[in-house]
């Protein structure tokens, strides 16, 4: 194998390494969630409609808002500053280009935080 195909590659495996990690930890909440649900029907405990509810919506809408684009922020900021450490000129454009997306989808996040009207 070419070793200007194998970071790429790699980058591109721990990439769907973090989505396939982060969708199985979601399945499994939601299957532990059910199994929950059923233990309580079957010990005759009257599940509420806000009760269901308060299950689907564990956080506030408003703060992952918010979270997200901090951290999308902050991702942007760390890309932007490695480029900037990188002795190589074309190193250092390319990095700080690709620090422009995470920045711009960060503050959308940000955008949709401020002019939402949130019901929590």
């Amino acid at each position: 194998m070419h070793p200007e195909i194998f970071i790429p590659l790699l980058l591109m495996i721990l990439v769907a390494g973090i989505i396939f990690t982060y969708m199985n930890n979601s399945h499994k909440i939601k299957l532990k969630t059910h199994d929950i649900l059923e233990k309580s029907i079957d010990k005759g405990y009257e599940l509420t409609p806000e009760m269901l509810k308060s299950l689907n919506q564990s956080k506030s809408p408003r703060m992952l808002d918010m979270r997200r684009g901090i951290i999308i922020l902050g991702i942007a900021l760390a890309t932007f500053l490695f480029g900037w450490i990188i002795p190589d000129n074309e190193a250092t454009t390319v990095f700080q280009a690709l620090s422009l997306f995470p920045a711009f989808i960060g503050a959308g996040f940000l955008l949709v935080w401020k002019l939402n009207q949130y019901s929590d």
